[in-house]
């Protein structure tokens, strides 16, 4: 995540499915904090890991065509 202490995206899923802590700072959209998480079940950390993976394009980020230019 922004802060690096998640080493893998399983990792990241795996905090939003069952560490979540309620605080001032979590999302208010994030409904089912009250209860620990959004408890997600095994096919859907599956189904929403193939989903994050699918945004990953490294084409893109290989190509010099679209590199920074300094």
């Amino acid at each position: 995540m922004h802060d690096g202490r998640f080493a893998t995206i399983d990792d990241v899923i795996d905090f939003y499915s069952t560490g979540l802590v309620n605080s001032p700072t979590i999302d208010p959209l994030m409904k089912a904090v009250g209860q620990g998480s959004v408890q997600l079940t095994p096919p859907e950390k599956a189904d929403l890991k193939a989903f994050l993976l699918s945004l990953t394009d490294s084409t893109i980020l290989n190509n010099p065509d679209f590199q920074p230019p300094f």
